[in-house]
């Protein structure tokens, strides 16, 4: 058995699907869309299973590999979390705590750091949520 790490070094890109610049592969979106399917249906009764599934595939953050990305598309650029950020975080409020992975967790905006400052310091609140799903799963592998 191979033990799996992500260092906190190493940085990934990311695009968000609703970016008009960026496409998502077959195979990605069809993974994405169960994965979705999983998450919503947690707790929920198999009856609800039709509507959940026949929702729309929810924007998110996809890695270079699982998308089609035109030369103008906007690249963000994340690292995952070591044991202790997540843990720092994991006693924070809610809203604190997403803010700290994002804190931690984004390095740059199309290359620039400064970017990703801007963003930090007042993220468009449509980003914040699937951003933040972004670096936990690359934090933890997932």
């Amino acid at each position: 058995m191979a033990i799996v790490t992500t260092s906190t070094a190493k940085t990934v890109a990311v695009y968000y699907t609703a970016d008009a610049a960026v496409r998502l592969k077959a195979k990605a979106a069809e993974a994405r869309k169960a994965s979705q399917v999983a998450r919503q249906m947690r707790g929920r009764d198999e009856v609800d299973r039709p509507a959940v599934e026949a929702a729309a595939l929810e924007p998110c953050f996809a890695s270079s590999d699982e998308v089609t990305a035109a030369a103008d598309a906007t690249r963000f650029d994340i690292r995952a979390l070591s044991w202790l950020e997540y843990q720092a975080a994991d006693s924070l409020e809610p809203e604190a705590q997403i803010m700290s992975h994002i804190e931690h967790g984004l390095t740059a905006i199309d290359g620039s750091f400064d970017k990703a400052a801007e963003f930090r310091a007042s993220p468009p609140a449509h980003l914040v949520i699937p951003l933040y799903r972004a670096i936990v799963d690359l934090t933890w592998g997932n």
